[in-house]
């Protein structure tokens, strides 16, 4: 019975197409072409009587075309959603940097991140500004918060940007609330450090960190991010002062390159001071 039913539901509209052509054709039969004019008004009407009746039921094939076109209605607007979502952010973000452009400290050169990568536990991201743009190996990159990197190679129309998650850049950096400075390490993850902070120094949570002057590297007052955490190690007469970065690059697709070149007789000195505590230390190695 259950069949039945089902059959008559779906094919409801042809069985009843059929009936009403059976009664056609029985009045036609008839040869009385005065009652089949005066039935044509009736069969109008009890036609769209039975399709008015029966409306209720469900069909299925078009209950199923209209769900496929509801999900693909879904689809359409729900990447519409990502991508304004997606361009508010870079809106923000773009706005913060134009506000750091018109403080004019330095001049800067615009870029986008386009690629990100790793090489031998070293963190990079690619731009999409090279040497046509005035890019030269040294510079600063920073976001719209907090220094980001610092170029390591270039060509035409891009350059390699080695990222500050590394653990051979090492950052001078001072408290800007008292000038207290120290030294700026990462040591894995999300988790910068400033080192050489003693426990007798006036540090709280929540102060500013910005790289000092003593860098040759970095030009001086670039923000870096708020101390977090301050742990006191038993034995130890150093603070561990934790630094979380105002931003994390990996969120972030637009930033500035800075058009800074540290004094290259300075980064010579530098280089053959290390150059020298290398050797001193393999040759004390070597003699124990």
């Amino acid at each position: 019975m259950q069949k039945l039913i089902d059959f008559i539901i779906r094919f409801k509209e042809y069985i009843t197409l059929i009936a009403l052509s059976i009664m056609c054709l029985s009045l036609i039969s008839m040869g009385d072409i005065s009652r089949i004019g005066g039935f044509r008004t009736f069969l109008v009407g009890t036609f769209g009587w039975v399709r008015e009746t029966f409306s209720f039921i469900p069909n299925p094939q078009s209950l199923k075309n209209e769900n496929k076109s509801l999900r693909e209605l879904n689809l359409m607007l729900s990447n519409e959603v990502t991508k304004m979502h997606r361009a508010i952010a870079e809106n923000e973000n773009l706005k913060d940097l134009l506000e750091i452009k018109a403080q004019k400290e330095y001049d800067y050169i615009p870029a986008s991140i386009v690629g990100r990568t790793t090489i031998e536990m070293r963190n990079y991201f690619t731009l999409n500004k090279g040497k046509s743009s005035g890019v030269q190996n040294g510079m600063i990159v920073r976001t719209a918060t907090n220094i980001a990197g610092i170029v390591a190679g270039a060509t035409q129309n891009y350059c390699l940007v080695e990222s500050i998650k590394n653990r051979e850049i090492k950052i001078p950096s001072i408290i800007s609330r008292n000038a207290v400075d120290g030294l700026l390490v990462w040591e894995g993850g999300d988790d910068f450090y400033l080192k050489n902070i003693s426990k007798t120094f006036d540090v709280k949570i929540g102060d500013d960190v910005v790289t000092s002057d003593f860098s040759s590297r970095f030009p001086k007052d670039l923000p870096i991010g708020k101390i977090s955490n301050i742990n006191e190690e038993q034995g130890d007469l150093f603070l561990k002062v934790k630094v979380t970065p105002y931003s994390d690059i990996a969120q972030v697709g637009q930033v500035f390159i800075i058009k800074y070149i540290p004094d290259p007789q300075r980064e010579k000195l530098i280089e053959e001071i290390d150059e020298l505590l290398k050797i001193r230390k393999n040759s004390r190695n070597i003699r124990k």
